[in-house]
Protein backbone atom coordinates (compact mmCIF):
# COMPACT_ATOMS: atom_id res chain seq x y z
CA UNK A 1 0.00 0.00 0.00
CA UNK A 2 0.84 3.52 -0.70
CA UNK A 3 3.20 5.52 -3.10
CA UNK A 4 6.18 7.62 -2.22
CA UNK A 5 5.96 7.86 1.29
CA UNK A 6 9.24 8.98 2.11
CA UNK A 7 8.63 12.83 1.03
CA UNK A 8 8.23 15.37 3.61
CA UNK A 9 9.37 18.33 1.34
CA UNK A 10 8.17 20.57 4.68
CA UNK A 11 8.29 24.36 3.28
CA UNK A 12 10.10 26.68 5.36
CA UNK A 13 8.14 30.13 5.40
CA UNK A 14 5.27 29.65 4.30
CA UNK A 15 2.70 31.81 5.17
CA UNK A 16 -0.44 29.06 6.49
CA UNK A 17 -1.20 30.76 9.04
CA UNK A 18 -4.90 32.66 9.51
CA UNK A 19 -3.60 35.92 10.66
CA UNK A 20 -1.57 36.80 7.74
CA UNK A 21 1.30 38.17 9.71
CA UNK A 22 3.63 39.23 6.73
CA UNK A 23 1.79 38.17 3.89
CA UNK A 24 0.53 41.34 2.25
CA UNK A 25 -2.65 43.17 2.35
CA UNK A 26 -5.14 44.50 0.53
CA UNK A 27 -3.13 46.81 -1.39
CA UNK A 28 -1.54 43.62 -3.08
CA UNK A 29 -4.82 42.08 -4.41
CA UNK A 30 -6.91 45.65 -5.60
CA UNK A 31 -5.26 48.52 -6.73
CA UNK A 32 -6.61 51.65 -5.37
CA UNK A 33 -3.32 54.73 -5.68
CA UNK A 34 -1.46 56.43 -8.24
CA UNK A 35 1.91 54.54 -7.68
CA UNK A 36 0.79 51.25 -7.53
CA UNK A 37 -2.33 51.58 -10.88
CA UNK A 38 -1.65 48.51 -12.93
CA UNK A 39 0.35 46.09 -10.14
CA UNK A 40 -0.26 42.93 -10.99
CA UNK A 41 1.80 41.05 -8.03
CA UNK A 42 4.89 40.09 -9.02
CA UNK A 43 8.16 40.91 -6.11
CA UNK A 44 7.89 43.78 -4.12
CA UNK A 45 10.55 44.30 -1.32
CA UNK A 46 12.03 40.56 -2.61
CA UNK A 47 8.59 39.23 -1.78
CA UNK A 48 6.26 37.31 -4.02
CA UNK A 49 3.07 39.04 -3.95
CA UNK A 50 -0.04 37.31 -5.32
CA UNK A 51 -1.57 38.15 -8.88
CA UNK A 52 -3.60 41.24 -8.25
CA UNK A 53 -6.96 41.48 -9.60
CA UNK A 54 -7.41 45.24 -11.95
CA UNK A 55 -8.83 48.14 -10.43
CA UNK A 56 -12.16 49.38 -11.12
CA UNK A 57 -12.89 52.54 -13.26
CA UNK A 58 -11.03 55.96 -12.15
CA UNK A 59 -13.90 57.81 -9.92
CA UNK A 60 -14.94 61.73 -11.37
CA UNK A 61 -16.42 64.23 -9.93
CA UNK A 62 -19.63 66.12 -11.80
CA UNK A 63 -16.52 68.01 -13.49
CA UNK A 64 -14.57 65.35 -14.72
CA UNK A 65 -11.71 66.09 -12.09
CA UNK A 66 -10.89 62.90 -10.24
CA UNK A 67 -12.69 62.87 -6.76
CA UNK A 68 -9.92 63.31 -4.32
CA UNK A 69 -7.75 65.11 -6.64
CA UNK A 70 -5.23 61.94 -6.99
CA UNK A 71 -7.51 58.93 -6.60
CA UNK A 72 -7.50 57.05 -10.20
CA UNK A 73 -8.49 53.69 -9.45
CA UNK A 74 -11.27 52.02 -6.82
CA UNK A 75 -11.96 49.21 -5.13
CA UNK A 76 -14.33 47.01 -7.32
CA UNK A 77 -15.88 45.39 -4.59
CA UNK A 78 -16.78 45.51 -1.51
CA UNK A 79 -14.30 43.45 1.04
CA UNK A 80 -17.31 41.67 2.99
CA UNK A 81 -19.91 41.35 -0.32
CA UNK A 82 -22.03 38.50 -0.19
CA UNK A 83 -24.15 38.99 -3.44
CA UNK A 84 -22.31 35.78 -5.07
CA UNK A 85 -21.60 36.26 -9.18
CA UNK A 86 -22.36 32.67 -10.85
CA UNK A 87 -23.03 29.23 -9.82
CA UNK A 88 -23.38 28.23 -5.97
CA UNK A 89 -24.31 25.21 -3.95
CA UNK A 90 -21.52 23.39 -5.66
CA UNK A 91 -20.84 20.51 -3.01
CA UNK A 92 -24.86 19.62 -3.04
CA UNK A 93 -24.71 19.33 -6.58
CA UNK A 94 -21.35 17.47 -6.94
CA UNK A 95 -22.28 15.04 -4.13
CA UNK A 96 -25.56 13.92 -5.68
CA UNK A 97 -23.30 13.51 -9.18
CA UNK A 98 -20.41 11.16 -6.94
CA UNK A 99 -23.30 9.10 -5.06
CA UNK A 100 -25.24 8.20 -8.16
CA UNK A 101 -21.99 7.32 -9.76
CA UNK A 102 -20.78 4.87 -7.36
CA UNK A 103 -23.78 3.87 -6.32
CA UNK A 104 -23.47 0.14 -5.18
CA UNK A 105 -19.12 0.07 -6.38
CA UNK A 106 -16.67 -0.90 -4.09
CA UNK A 107 -13.89 0.48 -6.72
CA UNK A 108 -13.31 3.76 -7.52
CA UNK A 109 -10.38 6.34 -7.42
CA UNK A 110 -9.90 10.04 -6.60
CA UNK A 111 -7.60 13.06 -6.74
CA UNK A 112 -6.78 14.80 -3.46
CA UNK A 113 -5.73 18.86 -3.59
CA UNK A 114 -5.36 22.18 -1.21
CA UNK A 115 -4.24 25.20 -0.55
CA UNK A 116 -4.97 27.18 -4.40
CA UNK A 117 -5.13 30.26 -2.93
CA UNK A 118 -3.88 33.45 -5.06
CA UNK A 119 -2.46 30.33 -7.34
CA UNK A 120 -4.67 30.70 -10.05
CA UNK A 121 -2.41 29.85 -13.11
CA UNK A 122 -1.07 26.60 -10.96
CA UNK A 123 -4.73 25.49 -10.40
CA UNK A 124 -5.75 26.07 -13.79
CA UNK A 125 -2.83 23.71 -14.90
CA UNK A 126 -4.12 20.97 -12.15
CA UNK A 127 -7.16 20.70 -13.75
CA UNK A 128 -6.13 20.59 -16.87
CA UNK A 129 -3.55 17.79 -15.94
CA UNK A 130 -6.78 15.76 -13.77
CA UNK A 131 -8.75 16.03 -17.36
CA UNK A 132 -5.83 13.82 -18.78
CA UNK A 133 -6.08 10.73 -16.50
CA UNK A 134 -8.20 8.46 -16.53
CA UNK A 135 -10.31 6.49 -14.23
CA UNK A 136 -10.73 9.71 -12.06
CA UNK A 137 -14.32 9.68 -9.98
CA UNK A 138 -13.93 12.51 -8.39
CA UNK A 139 -11.69 15.28 -6.70
CA UNK A 140 -11.52 16.52 -2.75
CA UNK A 141 -10.42 19.75 -2.36
CA UNK A 142 -9.65 20.51 1.41
CA UNK A 143 -9.71 24.18 1.94
CA UNK A 144 -7.57 27.45 1.83
CA UNK A 145 -9.32 28.55 -1.57
CA UNK A 146 -8.90 32.16 -0.71
CA UNK A 147 -6.17 34.14 0.78
CA UNK A 148 -8.27 37.33 1.98
CA UNK A 149 -11.95 35.35 2.35
CA UNK A 150 -13.01 38.18 -0.73
CA UNK A 151 -15.88 36.73 -2.31
CA UNK A 152 -14.45 37.53 -5.75
CA UNK A 153 -11.65 34.53 -4.93
CA UNK A 154 -14.04 32.19 -4.30
CA UNK A 155 -15.82 32.96 -7.64
CA UNK A 156 -12.41 32.99 -9.14
CA UNK A 157 -11.62 29.71 -7.48
CA UNK A 158 -14.84 27.81 -8.08
CA UNK A 159 -15.13 28.88 -12.08
CA UNK A 160 -11.50 27.26 -12.64
CA UNK A 161 -12.03 24.02 -10.53
CA UNK A 162 -15.92 24.32 -12.35
CA UNK A 163 -13.32 23.07 -15.64
CA UNK A 164 -13.03 19.56 -14.50
CA UNK A 165 -14.74 16.92 -16.10
CA UNK A 166 -15.56 15.17 -13.13
CA UNK A 167 -17.13 16.24 -9.49
CA UNK A 168 -15.72 18.07 -6.87
CA UNK A 169 -16.51 19.15 -3.28
CA UNK A 170 -14.46 21.66 -1.58
CA UNK A 171 -13.95 21.89 2.83
CA UNK A 172 -13.48 25.36 4.57
CA UNK A 173 -9.52 26.39 5.06
CA UNK A 174 -8.72 28.49 7.73
CA UNK A 175 -7.62 31.63 5.12
CA UNK A 176 -11.59 31.40 3.97
CA UNK A 177 -12.61 32.51 7.53
CA UNK A 178 -11.29 35.47 6.93
CA UNK A 179 -13.27 38.37 6.36
CA UNK A 180 -17.08 36.67 5.50
CA UNK A 181 -15.72 34.17 3.76
CA UNK A 182 -17.23 31.71 6.07
CA UNK A 183 -20.58 32.95 5.02
CA UNK A 184 -19.11 33.23 0.73
CA UNK A 185 -17.85 29.73 1.53
CA UNK A 186 -21.65 28.66 2.33
CA UNK A 187 -23.03 30.31 -0.24
CA UNK A 188 -20.74 29.14 -3.07
CA UNK A 189 -20.27 25.48 -1.56
CA UNK A 190 -22.05 24.73 1.89
CA UNK A 191 -21.62 23.42 5.56
CA UNK A 192 -18.47 23.57 6.62
CA UNK A 193 -19.40 20.22 8.44
CA UNK A 194 -20.54 17.55 5.46
CA UNK A 195 -20.35 13.61 4.70
CA UNK A 196 -21.13 11.84 1.36
CA UNK A 197 -20.22 7.95 0.15
CA UNK A 198 -18.42 6.87 -3.04
CA UNK A 199 -20.15 3.37 -3.28
CA UNK A 200 -19.42 1.48 -0.05
CA UNK A 201 -17.47 4.31 1.25
CA UNK A 202 -18.25 6.85 3.53
CA UNK A 203 -16.14 10.19 3.59
CA UNK A 204 -16.33 12.96 6.48
CA UNK A 205 -15.59 16.21 5.51
CA UNK A 206 -14.92 18.24 9.06
CA UNK A 207 -14.07 21.74 9.51
CA UNK A 208 -10.97 21.93 11.88
CA UNK A 209 -10.19 25.25 12.00
CA UNK A 210 -10.58 26.14 15.51
CA UNK A 211 -8.03 29.11 15.95
CA UNK A 212 -9.91 30.84 13.33
CA UNK A 213 -13.11 30.52 15.71
CA UNK A 214 -10.85 31.78 18.98
CA UNK A 215 -12.21 28.55 20.57
CA UNK A 216 -15.85 29.53 21.21
CA UNK A 217 -17.53 27.06 18.61
CA UNK A 218 -17.18 23.51 18.35
CA UNK A 219 -14.63 22.79 15.94
CA UNK A 220 -14.40 20.04 15.16
CA UNK A 221 -18.25 19.50 15.81
CA UNK A 222 -18.27 16.02 17.93
CA UNK A 223 -22.11 16.45 17.82
CA UNK A 224 -22.21 16.36 14.14
CA UNK A 225 -19.82 13.48 14.38
CA UNK A 226 -22.17 11.46 16.64
CA UNK A 227 -25.33 12.51 14.13
CA UNK A 228 -23.60 11.35 11.08
CA UNK A 229 -22.58 7.92 12.57
CA UNK A 230 -26.24 7.46 14.31
CA UNK A 231 -27.33 7.84 10.50
CA UNK A 232 -24.81 5.56 8.49
CA UNK A 233 -27.04 3.96 5.84
CA UNK A 234 -26.60 0.14 5.98
CA UNK A 235 -23.48 -1.35 3.65
CA UNK A 236 -20.93 0.91 4.14
CA UNK A 237 -17.48 -1.06 4.72
CA UNK A 238 -15.17 1.95 4.82
CA UNK A 239 -14.35 5.92 6.10
CA UNK A 240 -12.15 8.56 5.25
CA UNK A 241 -11.67 11.53 7.23
CA UNK A 242 -11.05 15.07 5.49
CA UNK A 243 -10.26 18.21 7.20
CA UNK A 244 -8.06 21.24 6.54
CA UNK A 245 -6.00 21.30 9.48
CA UNK A 246 -4.75 18.02 11.03
CA UNK A 247 -4.16 17.26 15.11
CA UNK A 248 -0.85 18.93 16.27
CA UNK A 249 -1.09 22.08 13.63
CA UNK A 250 -1.36 25.49 14.99
CA UNK A 251 -5.46 25.76 13.83
CA UNK A 252 -6.30 22.56 15.32
CA UNK A 253 -8.23 22.58 18.86
CA UNK A 254 -5.33 20.24 20.43
CA UNK A 255 -6.40 20.09 23.63
CA UNK A 256 -9.08 17.60 22.50
CA UNK A 257 -6.66 15.81 19.44
CA UNK A 258 -6.85 12.50 21.36
CA UNK A 259 -10.27 12.89 21.73
CA UNK A 260 -10.85 13.74 18.17
CA UNK A 261 -9.27 10.47 16.74
CA UNK A 262 -11.29 8.72 19.58
CA UNK A 263 -13.83 9.92 17.74
CA UNK A 264 -13.80 9.25 13.96
CA UNK A 265 -12.31 5.67 14.89
CA UNK A 266 -15.74 4.78 15.80
CA UNK A 267 -16.42 5.23 11.71
CA UNK A 268 -16.43 1.69 9.97
CA UNK A 269 -12.94 0.76 9.24
CA UNK A 270 -11.10 4.20 8.91
CA UNK A 271 -8.73 3.77 6.08
CA UNK A 272 -6.64 7.18 6.66
CA UNK A 273 -7.60 10.68 6.96
CA UNK A 274 -6.61 13.56 4.69
CA UNK A 275 -5.54 17.40 5.60
CA UNK A 276 -3.99 20.37 3.93
CA UNK A 277 -2.89 23.66 5.33
CA UNK A 278 0.95 23.08 5.78
CA UNK A 279 1.77 23.59 2.39
CA UNK A 280 3.95 19.99 2.33
CA UNK A 281 3.39 16.67 1.50
CA UNK A 282 3.79 14.57 4.57
CA UNK A 283 2.45 10.93 5.49
CA UNK A 284 2.13 10.81 8.95
CA UNK A 285 1.22 8.42 11.61
CA UNK A 286 0.02 10.92 14.05
CA UNK A 287 -1.42 8.74 16.95
CA UNK A 288 1.13 5.54 15.69
CA UNK A 289 -2.23 3.75 15.66
CA UNK A 290 -1.85 2.67 12.05
CA UNK A 291 -4.09 5.85 10.61
CA UNK A 292 -2.00 7.87 8.02
CA UNK A 293 -2.83 11.50 8.02
CA UNK A 294 -2.06 12.42 3.89
CA UNK A 295 -1.48 16.31 3.81
CA UNK A 296 -1.33 17.42 0.36
CA UNK A 297 1.02 20.25 -0.66
CA UNK A 298 -0.39 23.66 -1.63
CA UNK A 299 -1.03 23.87 -5.04
CA UNK A 300 1.86 26.43 -5.99
CA UNK A 301 3.95 22.73 -5.63
CA UNK A 302 2.17 21.10 -8.68
CA UNK A 303 1.99 17.64 -7.07
CA UNK A 304 -1.38 15.68 -6.98
CA UNK A 305 -2.37 13.18 -4.94
CA UNK A 306 -4.69 9.94 -6.65
CA UNK A 307 -6.01 7.18 -4.36
CA UNK A 308 -6.85 3.85 -6.15
CA UNK A 309 -9.28 2.32 -4.18
CA UNK A 310 -10.05 -1.93 -4.91
CA UNK A 311 -12.75 -4.12 -3.33
CA UNK A 312 -9.91 -4.75 -0.46
CA UNK A 313 -7.44 -2.03 -0.45
CA UNK A 314 -6.12 1.34 -1.56
CA UNK A 315 -2.99 2.77 -3.60
CA UNK A 316 -1.88 6.47 -3.45
CA UNK A 317 0.16 8.07 -5.93
CA UNK A 318 2.07 11.60 -5.98
CA UNK A 319 1.70 13.19 -9.82
CA UNK A 320 4.30 16.03 -10.55
CA UNK A 321 2.45 18.07 -13.68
Amino acid sequence: EGGDQGEHDHLEGDDHGGHHEGEGDLGDLVVVADDVVGQHGGQQDGVDHPQAVPAGPAVEGPGGEPVGGQLKGMIEFHPYDLDIDGETGINAKNIKRIESALQGKDAFSFVFISDTQRWYDETEDAVYAINQMENVDFVIHTGDLSDFGLKLEFELQRDILNKLDVPYVCLLGNHDCLATGQDVFRIIFGDENFSFHAGNTHFVCLNTNALEFDYSEAVPDFAYIENDLSNLPAGIARTIVAMHAAPYTEQFNNNIARVFQHYIDEYPSLQFCLAGHTHSLAVEDIFEDGIFYYTAPCIKKRTLLHFTFTPDSYTYETIPY
